[in-house]
């Protein structure tokens, strides 16, 4: 498993859940970021601006901050999980 370093960010998650890979199911609005399990692209819809975002190559490990809406069926990483504000 990756380095997890929330010293970059001043919002530490206060909850976790599994993401289902989805074009219509939403994430927590207070999503802060997405913990990648295994290995893959990662496309997504931001709550902000921004719809079908990818991330290539994204190793196992990495955490990608951001508000996220949801992890779209095009999305190749697995064992995704949702860090958010509780």
């Amino acid at each position: 498993m990756g380095s997890v370093n929330f010293a970059r960010s001043a919002v530490i998650p206060t909850g976790v859940a599994a993401v289902t890979k989805s074009d219509v199911t939403t994430l927590p609005s207070k999503t802060v970021g997405l913990y990648i399990g295994v290995t893959g692209a990662v496309t997504v819809d931001m709550w902000g601006e921004g719809s079908d975002i990818q991330f290539l190559a994204v190793q196992a490990g990495t955490i990608i901050d951001g508000n996220f809406k949801r992890v779209k069926d095009a999305t190749a990483a697995t064992d995704i999980v949702c860090l958010y504000l509780v």
